[in-house]
């Protein structure tokens, strides 16, 4: 596991030093993010932040001039698809009726 931090901090320094990774153009930075490698796992079933003590999967890792971030979205909760439920961000079932 600290090989993995070690190699997303190189690529987070390497992309922004080499103009390689970029966030979205209309991104403005109350949108993003911005995280410590120490807060990134990449595992099987996906990418996870760790925020506020709680694992949270997340679409994408952006970089830029001032480091690696993510978008905002993932603090704002999610509607259930089945009984159309607001439940919080860091949920990973829906609190009313269960659904995953």
């Amino acid at each position: 596991m600290r090989y993995l931090q070690i190699f997303i901090s190189f690529l987070g320094v390497f992309c922004v030093s080499q103009g390689f990774c970029r966030g979205k153009q209309d991104s403005s930075p109350s949108d993003k993010i911005y995280l410590h490698p120490n807060q990134i796992s990449l595992l099987p079933d996906g990418i996870f932040i760790w925020l506020d003590n709680q694992q949270i999967p997340v679409d994408a890792i952006y970089a830029d001039s001032d480091g690696l971030y993510t978008s905002a979205a993932v603090k704002f909760g999610w509607t259930c698809p089945k009984c159309k439920h607001e439940n919080k961000w860091y949920a990973n079932q829906c609190s009313n009726c269960g659904h995953r």
